[in-house]
């Protein structure tokens, strides 16, 4: 009882953008012994484990993070399923790892796990299965260098999810507005970014919130590029929401996008500041891709 409730508040934290509490809460949870996930008729209830996987990402530690997430995967692996099929359990977790990848900007990753996975949701017939992994496969194919081929398939998968009576509201923040604004389809974007911020139960307190606004400020500028003001509000608040929920990993981001926009006006030195104090707040993950962006603007600003 006390593993489980412990479990369902992690993942309820997380998902509000408390993370510290999200944390506790899944660890808590480990620690009383619920290392399986949960189902019911259309969610997936992912471990404690899996919840720490994805927090711990976000409060700065990826490399804890993809530690954590690859546990929990094996973990459902060797919990006495038959090796003939792939059972529901193990597909819920192949899906639900894949999250992490996408902010960590691994495609090659969630196309390996969600790839296999689709197939089997298909062979079973499971509508809202197919339709999530959907998504998640459609962002790796759109980042992987076909944007077009992957955008259709996260909108197929929307709409498949959509059969089920549930609308995947918190799927199209993570993956279709990201795939539309780095295909720079930006007027797209912003419709998609402008219906998920304007939902009252995904614009804040929410964990993919900081995000968002960083993604518009980028589709913004990619629109209009003198629309500088504009852009530097979005990222400034990026950043706000970001350090109210300690989501070092989103600060991160929306730092490097703020720190470009004030370098390109000749801010140089004021652009070097801010960013240098956040890359120097990380102790890991530095072969990560956002990381390695900001230290590539870093080096570059030091020139």
């Amino acid at each position: 009882m006390i593993a489980a409730a412990c479990g369902n508040a992690a993942t309820a934290l997380w998902i509000s953008g408390r993370l510290a509490e999200a944390l506790q809460s899944a660890q808590r949870s480990m620690r009383a012994g619920r290392i399986k996930a949960e189902r019911s008729k259309f969610a997936y209830i992912p471990s404690a484990a899996e919840t720490a996987a994805f927090v711990l990402l976000l409060l700065g530690y990826p490399d804890q993070a993809e530690r954590a997430n690859r546990e929990a995967l094996e973990t459902v692996k060797q919990s006495g399923h038959g090796a003939s099929a792939v059972a529901p359990d193990e597909l819920n977790a192949a899906i639900r790892s894949s999250f992490l990848y996408i902010p960590m900007q691994r495609p090659d990753r969630v196309r390996d796990l969600t790839r296999p996975a689709l197939e089997v949701a298909q062979q079973a017939s499971l509508a809202f299965e197919i339709g999530r992994t959907s998504l998640f496969l459609g962002w790796a194919i759109a980042r992987l260098g076909n944007p077009d081929e992957g955008i259709a398939m996260i909108r197929g998968g929307i709409a498949q999810a959509s059969t089920t009576g549930v609308y995947p509201m918190f799927l199209t923040a993570f993956t279709l507005t990201d795939a539309l604004v780095r295909a720079a389809r930006y007027e797209e974007a912003l419709v998609t970014l402008d219906e998920v911020l304007s939902d009252p139960n995904y614009s804040s307190p929410f964990v993919m919130t900081a995000e968002l606004h960083r993604l518009k400020g980028e589709a913004i500028l990619g629109r209009d590029p003198s629309a500088i003001t504009e852009a530097e509000n979005c990222f400034s608040k990026a950043i706000e929401v970001a350090r109210g929920q300690s989501a070092k990993w989103y600060e991160l981001r929306a730092t490097t996008s703020l720190a470009r926009v004030l370098a390109n006006q000749g801010k140089r030195h004021e652009a070097r500041a801010m960013l240098a104090e956040m890359y120097n707040w990380f102790t890991e993950g530095f072969d990560t891709a956002d990381l390695k962006d900001a230290r590539a603007l870093l080096d570059e600003l030091s020139n």
